[in-house]
């Protein structure tokens, strides 16, 4: 059965107490609306409206996927929010209303539902009961799954039914003339000065009480945002150890949906691999590392506290520990990019080394090529970004300065401490630097003359 899709996005998420919107918060590597429409999408609905506030960049933000917005512009509750919905709709439409946070609704529910749970001139009810229920509506419902009545908690406590079970506030569908005719009955303001969907709901609506509380888990405050985004995640890293990723604590691993991660993968707590980032096989990642939209080859080795974004790195390479490897890195394979190393836009050949305290950037960088201690290429004038050619087998002794643009031959030695401004050709010898003069018994004049002072 195809139904449209109202998704209740339109509160000011005040609990939240921060400035971006709830539904636009990054949730374990994207918005937290982007997990509702994933779902809801997958059910091929014939359309779907988002009530929203009168947000421009949430409204932006949902225009460019091109979703159909309604705007609630004051915010009166659940109820308010779905008259603003049914709008967009005619009277027959079998409608579907389902919260903007919560990220965990899986497709399959949702498509249960709506294939078994659809009656002519009544509200059918998908909850769940919540240990928590503190931040929810709640309804109650006997054995037979029929609405009983809406209850506060001392109702509950106290109503004369042996069968009733608890639920909570969840997804709702009906025909838009049968949401409209019970809204209009809605007259009573919560305590928080809104009117509740629950109050839709009559004698004879059917609930469906779903076994999964996951999916029903809404954000309203921090502590729910965290401990969503950790569900998530460690459902992410029990699929990859079922794939044979060895991950030493899962409960400390974090990872976006599109990263794919190969067989023999192990990696350490505290590690977070994000955007569409891949991991070959036989690699090691160790604690403290954030890899970006990179691609990090077979065999490698990733050590403690290394940063790469936007970068590749190929097979049997060791980065780290303290790495950082900036966007448009390229590495051959079989490198070296040692603690403190810092590299940007660089292309560098197979075999070559950066051992330690080193920048890198806007470079072109052959094979076999050794990288002292403190090296820098100078690729920056103030105005534009020059580019350092260096050749094959060439060695580079510590502490040089490379002024770009300037091209470094094949098989060529570059003394320690040189600044070089020219190119240097192949195979030949570069040292630029100044003369050392030593002055015989300078120590003890100089320490005689300070004791005067």
């Amino acid at each position: 059965m195809n139904v449209n899709i109202i998704i209740l996005a339109g509160g000011k998420s005040s609990r939240m107490k921060v400035k971006c919107p709830k539904i636009l918060m990054n949730l374990a590597g994207k918005p937290v609306i982007d997990y509702v429409l994933s779902a809801i999408e997958k059910t091929n609905p014939l359309k779907i409206v988002v009530v929203v506030p009168d947000n421009k960049i949430i409204i932006d933000y949902l225009v460019s996927k091109n979703i159909d917005v309604s705007i609630q512009e004051t915010p009166k509750g659940t109820a308010h929010a779905l008259l603003c919905g049914l709008k967009k709709f005619a009277g027959d439409d079998i409608t579907v209303v389902v919260n903007g946070d919560v990220p965990l609704l899986q497709t399959s529910t949702l498509e249960y539902f709506i294939r078994n749970f659809y009656y002519d001139n009544k509200i059918s009810f998908m909850s769940t009961k919540l240990d928590k229920p503190e931040n929810y509506g709640r309804v109650i419902r006997d054995e037979k799954n029929n609405f009983i009545k809406i209850v506060e908690e001392k109702d509950i406590i106290n109503y004369e039914m042996k069968q009733i079970k608890e639920v909570n506030t969840g997804i709702y569908m009906g025909k838009v003339n049968e949401f409209l005719k019970r809204l209009k009955h809605i007259k009573d303001l919560n305590n928080q000065k809104e009117y509740y969907l629950t109050d839709a709901l009559n004698m004879g609506d059917v609930v469906y009480l779903n076994e999964s509380s996951d999916e029903f888990l809404g954000i309203n405050t921090l502590e729910e945002y965290s401990s969503v985004a950790k569900i998530i995640w460690i459902k992410r890293a029990i699929e990859f150890m079922k794939q044979g990723v060895c991950i030493l604590d899962p409960q400390n691993f974090y990872v976006d949906e599109d990263v794919k991660i190969e067989p023999d993968v192990v990696i350490y707590p505290n590690v977070f691999i994000q955007g569409q980032s891949t991991i070959k096989k036989n690699t090691t990642i160790y604690s403290g590392c954030r890899i970006v939209n990179s691609f990090i080859g077979e065999d490698c080795t990733i050590f403690d506290n290394t940063l790469i974004i936007s970068s590749e790195v190929g097979n049997n390479s060791s980065i780290g520990p303290m790495a950082h490897l900036r966007p448009e890195t390229i590495l051959k394979g079989e490198n070296k990019i040692g603690n403190f190393v810092e590299t940007k836009k660089v292309i560098i050949g197979k075999k070559t080394k950066a051992s330690h305290l080193t920048y890198l950037g806007d470079a072109k960088i052959g094979e076999s090529v050794n990288i002292g201690c403190g090296t820098i290429t100078c690729n920056y004038d103030g105005f534009n970004k020059n580019e350092t050619t260096i050749g094959n087998c060439t060695f580079i002794g510590s502490d040089v300065q490379f002024v770009a643009p300037v091209k470094i031959g094949s098989n060529v030695v570059i003394g320690a401490g040189s600044t070089i401004t020219k190119d240097v050709p192949d195979n030949a010898l570069a040292v630029a630097r100044a003369k050392q003069i030593n002055k015989l018994n300078w120590f003890k004049r100089w320490v005689e003359r300070k004791k005067k002072k």
